[in-house]
């Protein structure tokens, strides 16, 4: 899901990549947790990002990407 989300290459994290012991990418691992951390707070503080919308617009964005490769309009 990180990698299908690009959040390892915004990380600069490799697939397949030990996070737990590679310590050369400690600090992308560190900043990943802590954008994870702050998406937990952002879903218990506000409404605006509740599961629902949240999976809403994740199913709108892969049926539009999904109509674009298959070669119609979404």
């Amino acid at each position: 899901m990180l990698a299908k989300s690009g959040l390892l290459d915004e990380f600069s994290i490799e697939l397949g990549t030990d996070l737990q012991k590679d310590v050369e990418c400690k600090d992308q691992v560190h900043a990943l947790f802590g954008a994870l951390l702050e998406l937990r707070s952002l879903l218990k503080e506000t409404d605006e990002y509740s599961h629902s919308y949240l999976a809403l617009k994740e199913k709108v964005r892969f049926t539009e990407a999904s109509a674009l490769k298959r070669g119609q309009s979404p």
